[in-house]
Formats: C-alpha cells, structure tokens, sequence
C-alpha cells in the first residue's frame, strides 16, 4: 500500500515537472522584436540553401526535390528581408544572392577553396589550418 502512494506521489511530480514549462508566458520569441524575427528567419532560409546544396551533392536529394525547396527557401529569404528593408525585389533578390555567395565562400578553404570539413581544424585538401 506504501509502495503504491509512493509511486502515484512520483508519478504526479513526473507529470507536474513535464507539463509546468507549457503553462509558461516568458517565451524569448514571442517578446523579440518583429525585426528580429524577420533577421532570425532570413538566417533560417540562407543556412537552409545551403544545407540543401549539401544534401543535392551528396547524393541525398534528386535535382528536382532540390529546386522545389530552393524556391520555397528563396521565398522565405526574401520574405523576411522585404520585412527588414523596403526595395525593389529585384534588388532584394540580388542582395539575396550576395548573401548566399558569402555564406558559401565561408564555407570553403581560404588557401585552395575547398569545402571545409565539418568538424577538422585543418582542411581536408590542402591541410592548411582555418
């Protein structure tokens, strides 16, 4: 009879410390600016396309699921920096671009371009140290 009071008594705080959290006001995203959203989900889209870019050369994903999440990506991107700023979208769309292309050159070997390995300090072509 102990026993069972025992386990019920663990088993209701189990729940308690399981479902407190979702009761919670203070989530950080909710209270951030709306410019600070937009940033965050143009951050989300950029490292996205590249991650897909990844995924196509490696094997993971066919030319056409590639270029279906591309443009659901690129529309994302764009969404979030016509938030940020008021252009054109062709200059939005050139400035996207810009970005992709940066992000990328950080993700190569600065001494022959190779793509960097994901977890080596040195690089995995030429060994020179990043």
């Amino acid at each position: 009879m102990t026993a069972a009071i025992v386990v019920a008594v663990l088993a209701i705080a189990a729940l308690v410390y399981v479902v407190a959290p979702l009761g919670r006001r203070d989530h950080p995203l909710d209270d951030a600016p709306s410019e600070n959203a937009a940033e965050e989900n143009k951050r989300v889209a950029l490292t996205g396309i590249l991650d897909l870019e990844e995924e196509r050369d490696a094997g993971k994903l066919s030319d056409d699921e590639f270029e279906d999440l591309r443009i659901r990506y690129e529309r994302d991107a764009i969404a979030a920096l016509r938030r940020l700023e008021t252009t054109p979208g062709a200059v939005l769309e050139d400035r996207l671009e810009r970005e992709i292309a940066d992000a990328r050159e950080k993700l190569r070997c600065r001494t022959c371009g190779a793509p960097r390995g994901s977890s080596a300090a040195r690089c995995p072509s030429c060994g020179s140290s990043y």
